[in-house]
């Protein structure tokens, strides 16, 4: 049996969502995923061949001369730009220093024991079964289960360096099924 005890941060949190998100879709949802990349990139290469049509029928509609037309089409791929930034780069930084002041986080002692894993903290008492796990997985900030939809995890700064880490990895990667260990860490 290990025990850990960790309080976590929100901004870490939002972090690993973003970093663990592909490991809630299975291949074909990624390869849906990656076709309708390309189709986008496609037609940003359409648009890209036909531009000077393009920024014609602009230029035309706007009753402005072809530069004013290129201005206008410069500012609004920089404020699209600016606002993809604002929306994933400051807002979950904002959102993660607003939910500390309103709800500060428990700290939560995780055990690993041969039954499964238990998070426990002064309002949670959760229990997952090893069968219920469908993957585990690390990313550079945390150790992550995948069970059903729900990603569940451990901040790797809850453990003294990465000595600490791969024994408890070495703990549970056993534990948990072979078809699940498959794909794992």
């Amino acid at each position: 049996m290990l025990e850990v005890s960790y309080v976590p941060d929100y901004r870490d949190r939002f972090r690993l969502q973003r970093a663990s998100a592909r490991h809630l879709y299975d291949s074909s949802a990624r390869t849906t995923i990656t076709i309708l990349w390309v189709l986008v990139a496609l037609l940003i290469f359409v648009i890209g061949e036909r531009r000077e049509a393009i920024v014609a029928v602009i230029a035309r509609s706007l009753g402005e001369s072809r530069a004013d037309a290129l201005w206008s089409i410069g500012f609004l791929v920089f404020s699209i730009a600016a606002g993809l930034y604002l929306w994933f780069g400051v807002t979950p930084a904002i959102a993660a220093k607003a939910l500390e002041r309103i709800s500060p986080p428990p700290s939560f002692k995780v055990t690993a024991s041969n039954d499964g894993l238990l998070w426990e903290g002064s309002d949670i008492r959760y229990s997952i079964g090893w069968p219920a796990v469908r993957r585990v997985f690390t990313t550079s900030d945390a150790i992550c289960f995948l069970v059903g939809e729900m990603i569940w995890y451990i901040p790797k700064k809850a453990f003294n360096g990465q000595d600490g880490v791969d024994t408890f990895l070495s703990y549970v990667l056993p534990r948990v099924s072979n078809s699940t260990q498959s794909g794992s860490a």
